[in-house]
């Protein structure tokens, strides 16, 4: 019989299902062990002391050398498998803790770009800037030097602002994306009950590991409604650097593909005009800008809760006396648009009578700050009613508050 024959029979005993490399690495020196062996078997006897002490024929001794042989391969093999350090979060950290420069994109489903990202961090490993395109909405989004740019082809304006909420929104793309805040990003919202992170195992195609996690519904965005999410980060064993993010989104009962993310390259400098864009604007192009403005009201000593009070009752008083330019700067702005909008609803709605400011509530979840609801007694289009107004206030800097939105109840 051949020497491979004997080793596969004596495999099926072991019960190891070994691949084609683990077979060939086997096989070359058992094959090696059987050909000394007839050599030996050709020139000389064993002495019948040898059966004596081991108690087996010399055919079946060569048997017991293989599957030793074997035994010690397969243990081999087996240890080399499972003693490699298990995967965890934090050696991506490591692995990009000097790296400054990320460059990725958005694909949808269709596999068209949809958004492209530029992160940019200092030498002392804190974020220094961040440019987002929206193709598919024609606008860009830069946040530098504390401040928003935001070029929008429709309106063809570029409005310079600094809000909160707009920035954190941007640093939370940014810290949720760009691998070097990712981890500490995803443990924050972890411990937070916000989202799950499960580690799987390499995959036997790509061998990139599999890092699973899941958002709640309300939690995937910053004042935005969104359903439970779920990105899978795929991580090279060998760099630890991320290649690309899957973003899944459950429709019902099942996941359904909403894109992926791409890592282009990592640590290639930035041509630093890309986060200039009064640079890219065209001839055409209006310039807004709310920086140094003081919209909305300074806190000062009050709570977050007595703030949102004050801020309502602020902003009802300049519009039922009709001073609407305290009005709008109460309420605040970031673009054109938003304080035409305000001051479009002054003009259209005649207050009268301010009933009744309900207390202040946490607002529901994506949204932030708190709401009130507020009995008005208003004159529009010719006709007296009385109704009821929610009020959502928030902050718009560390220090001050702006109205979120102001809208009628449906009854």
């Amino acid at each position: 019989m051949k020497s491979y024959k004997i080793v596969e029979k004596l495999l099926s005993r072991l019960q190891y299902k070994s691949g084609p490399a683990e077979q060939d690495r086997m096989k070359t020196p058992i094959d090696e062990a059987w050909r000394r062996y007839e050599a030996e078997r050709m020139t000389s006897s064993m002495p019948r002391a040898f059966d004596w002490i081991f108690g087996v024929r010399p055919v079946k001794w060569i048997a017991v050398m293989i599957i030793v042989l074997i035994g010690l391969v397969v243990s081999i093999e087996i240890l080399d498998q499972s003693t490699g350090p298990a995967y965890a979060l934090e050696q991506t950290v490591e692995a990009v803790k000097n790296i400054r420069y990320f460059h990725f994109r958005n694909l949808d489903p269709r596999q068209n770009v949809d958004k492209e990202a530029w992160v940019e961090y200092d030498r002392n490993g804190r974020l220094k800037q961040v440019r987002v395109d929206f193709l598919r909405l024609d606008s860009v989004m830069v946040w530098s030097k504390g401040a928003t740019q935001y070029l929008k082809a429709e309106p063809n304006e570029l409005c310079l602002f600094e809000d909160m909420e707009h920035t954190d929104k941007i640093l939370s793309f940014a810290t949720s994306h760009d691998p070097r805040n990712a981890v500490e990003y995803l443990r924050t919202r972890e411990a937070q009950g916000a989202v799950r992170i499960e580690i799987g195992e390499p995959s036997e195609r790509s061998g990139l590991i599999p890092v699973n996690v899941t958002y709640e519904p309300n939690t995937y965005l910053i004042g935005a409604p969104a359903p439970q999410m779920r990105d899978v980060l795929h991580i090279d064993p060998v760099t630890k650097l991320v290649s690309y993010i899957n973003v899944h989104v459950k429709d019902k009962d099942l996941w359904r593909d909403a894109g992926v993310w791409e890592y282009l390259d990592y640590n290639q400098p930035f041509d630093p005009n890309i986060f200039d864009l009064e640079k890219e604007m065209g001839k055409d192009t209006t310039r807004f800008s709310t920086l140094g403005l003081d919209l909305g009201m300074e806190q000062g000593d009050m709570s977050d809760r007595e703030i949102a009070v004050k801020v309502a009752d602020e902003f009802l008083a300049a519009w039922k006396s009709k001073d609407y330019d305290r009005a709008v700067q109460i309420h605040g702005y970031i673009t054109r648009a938003n304080r035409d909008n305000v001051l479009q609803l002054l003009n259209t709605s005649d207050l009268l009578k301010i009933v009744e400011i309900g207390e202040a509530f946490p607002a529901e979840k994506p949204l932030r700050g708190y709401c009130l609801r507020c009995t008005l007694t208003l004159r529009q289009d010719g006709t007296t009613r009385q109704s009821i107004w929610e009020i959502h206030v928030r902050r718009i800097t560390p220090t001050r508050w702006r109205i979120g939105k102001v809208s009628p109840l449906k009854e």
